[in-house]
């Protein structure tokens, strides 16, 4: 399975039904969607309009628990699991990468990791033209 940006969520959620795989790539992956949002670059609009609504991050962080990455990252147990990192992302923000590295290390799962100083786009573009990195 092999999934970039925002297609993490949907990725993590599947394999927590659908178990028969051996790897997962996760290419610019966050731990949660809501802070992933609530501190991207490319979604302060959605930030603005929900907290124009007096929603806050913990509000959103509870709603869209389902969507965070690392309440599924268990289900990667005994797979290869590959995340790549960008560190100088900041529409999904890299401490949010480190935190889905963080969240699956704790869960016993030893990902191979791969960090890039390539941005969101340059890395989840290269991936798709070039493959692996």
């Amino acid at each position: 399975l092999i999934a970039m940006s925002l297609g993490n969520p949907a990725l993590a959620m599947v394999t927590s039904k659908f178990t028969d795989f051996d790897s997962a790539t996760m290419v610019a992956g966050a731990s949660t969607m809501a802070g992933s949002m609530w501190h991207g670059t490319r979604t302060q609009h959605i930030r603005a309009g929900i907290e124009a609504e007096g929603y806050d991050l913990d509000y959103l962080e509870r709603a869209w628990s389902d969507l965070a990455p690392a309440n599924h990252v268990k289900s990667l147990a005994n797979k290869d699991v590959k995340l790549i990192v960008s560190t100088t992302d900041e529409i999904t923000p890299s401490r949010y990468q480190e935190e889905l590295v963080d969240a699956a290390r704790a869960a016993g799962i030893e990902p191979t990791v791969q960090r890039t100083r390539l941005g969101h786009y340059a890395v989840t573009g290269k991936y798709c033209l070039y493959g692996p990195l």
